[in-house]
């Protein structure tokens, strides 16, 4: 979605609060930087690897910048000082993120094949949804969304979440659980007459 949805949910926030945003396999954020977002709606986004949540400190988005020992040039020490502040707030949004835990997951899926990304994804978030919280998935396809809706009633799919300050892991399930299908339709309005618009000609 190109950063659309990551882009909606800051400019909800409207500064205040965090939106962590996950990937996969890279990711894409122009849109986000096209729809107007404030500066301070710009900062509550935090970009992660999903493989990094999986890894811990072993990903190398969390592996720390090591100098080679010997003086260098003015503009290497410069690069090195950016790259150690690069990764100092990484490494505090990682530990944020893994310590506060988030209210809501919300999951946008642009193609079927990026179905199988789904349970993955959630076996990881929801060790980090907060007990309370929502969870958001959208798909084009319908199947792989009413399997999960009937795990997630059937109590076959729980949320998993360690309190802070505790190291015992509990576990939640779900409730209020509804699946939704959305269409489009596209509406003639004419003077008099408002009505789905119509392909049929008159002779």
């Amino acid at each position: 979605c190109m950063g659309l949805v990551v882009g909606a949910v800051a400019q909800r926030l409207a500064g205040a609060g965090k939106v962590f945003s996950t990937y996969d396999k890279g990711v894409s954020d122009k849109i986000m930087h096209q729809i107007g977002l404030t500066a301070d709606e710009k900062d509550v986004v935090c970009a992660l690897p999903l493989a990094s949540l999986e890894k811990g400190k072993t990903h190398e988005f969390l592996q720390q910048p090591v100098h080679p020992g010997e003086p260098q040039d003015e503009e290497f020490e410069k690069r090195f000082v950016r790259k150690t502040q690069g990764w100092e707030k990484r490494v505090a949004q990682v530990n944020d993120l893994q310590k506060n835990g988030v209210d809501s997951v919300v999951v946008a899926l642009d193609s079927e094949a990026q179905s199988a990304f789904l349970n993955g994804f959630l076996a990881v978030a929801m060790r980090l949804l907060r007990p309370g919280g929502t969870v958001g998935v959208y798909g084009p396809s319908l199947q792989p969304l009413a399997c999960f809706q009937a795990a997630m009633r059937a109590s076959t799919f729980c949320g998993r979440y360690t309190p802070p300050g505790d190291s015992v892991e509990q576990k939640f399930g779900f409730v209020n659980i509804r699946l939704e299908e959305f269409w489009l339709r596209e509406y003639q309005v004419l003077p008099q007459r408002t009505h789905p618009l119509m392909n049929a000609q008159t002779n």
